[in-house]
């Protein structure tokens, strides 16, 4: 005997609409598995919580272009170094190691099954804890977390490089390393949006790269950049051909950094991304735009 199909004609098309795994990401957000041949792609996976981190990642970089103008605007940039902002930010850089090589040892003592010891100690470590928690990436509970390494490279462009290079540098670290973030996670579904190996996105990568050449081009070009350019009227053609030349390998130099040479040399790319953008913006800088 034929059996009657008793349900609805929506329930009949519920009945044959493909659905998947559900599952639920460490943030909260809740998303459908399906099949890869099926041409869906994964959600975004950008939160405000990223977004916050990205907005406190590029405070820097405002703040370094403030202090240029305001603090220092009729120093030499080109061949002055910023040794006062450095030694004012040796005591933050030497107390934030502190506390990030305490907070590990005492991780590392509390995974081995040690007690905290005085009552002083323990509850300096539940405060320490609660702090952390919310404060640090799940990846970052057992390592030193990105706050210490980019001061750490911040501290070193500032000591290694003339005014111009390490601002740039710093605003490198404090604008592309978001802008790959953000907009990594904001197109993670989109059909063009292919990774890395290591997980970096395309188009990561070409944000990272646009907004190092926005960057660059908005502080070095003639007479209305960070570091204003004298313009010569009869060759002001060829000295913005320069500037966009510099700013494109500047892109190009921190997209690289971002995608390949961090895990390369394992090292944290907040401190990698000011030190090796520098160090390959100053003679390009002085090739294309002048030494003094």
């Amino acid at each position: 005997m034929r059996l009657r199909d008793r349900g609805s004609p929506r329930r009949r098309a519920d009945a044959v609409r493909p659905h998947g795994l559900r599952v639920s990401a460490s943030n909260g957000a809740v998303f459908v598995a399906t099949d890869p041949a099926s041409g869906s792609r994964p959600p975004s996976t950008l939160t405000p919580a990223e977004l916050v981190r990205a907005a406190w990642h590029a405070f820097p970089g405002f703040l370094t272009v403030f202090l240029v103008v305001t603090a220092f605007p009729d120093e030499r940039h080109r061949t002055w170094r910023a040794f006062p902002v450095a030694n004012a930010l040796a005591f933050p850089l030497a107390a934030c190691w502190a506390v990030e090589l305490w907070r590990l040892r005492r991780a590392q003592k509390k995974k081995n099954g040690a007690s905290s010891g005085a009552t002083n100690d323990a509850r300096l470590a539940r405060l320490a804890d609660a702090f952390f928690a919310n404060a640090l990436r799940e990846s970052e509970r057992d390592r030193v977390h990105g706050t210490a390494w980019y001061l750490l490279g911040v501290w070193i462009a500032l000591v290694l490089y003339p005014c111009d290079v390490a601002a740039l540098s710093i605003c490198a670290l404090a604008f592309c390393d978001p802008a790959a973030s953000v907009a990594g996670r904001a197109f993670r579904g989109a059909r063009n949006n292919k990774r890395f190996a290591n997980g970096k996105s395309a188009v990561g990568t070409f944000a990272c790269f646009l907004v190092g050449l926005g960057v660059t081009f908005a502080m070095f070009r003639a007479n209305n950049g960070v570091f204003n350019i004298e313009r010569d009227i009869e060759h002001e053609a060829a000295l913005e051909c320069r500037v966009l030349t510099f700013s494109a390998f500047v892109g190009g130099v921190v997209a690289g950094v971002e995608v390949f040479a961090a895990d390369a040399v394992h090292v944290n790319d907040n401190a990698l991304i000011p030190v090796v953008v520098g160090a390959a913006a100053w003679p390009a800088r002085g090739a294309l735009l002048g030494w003094a």
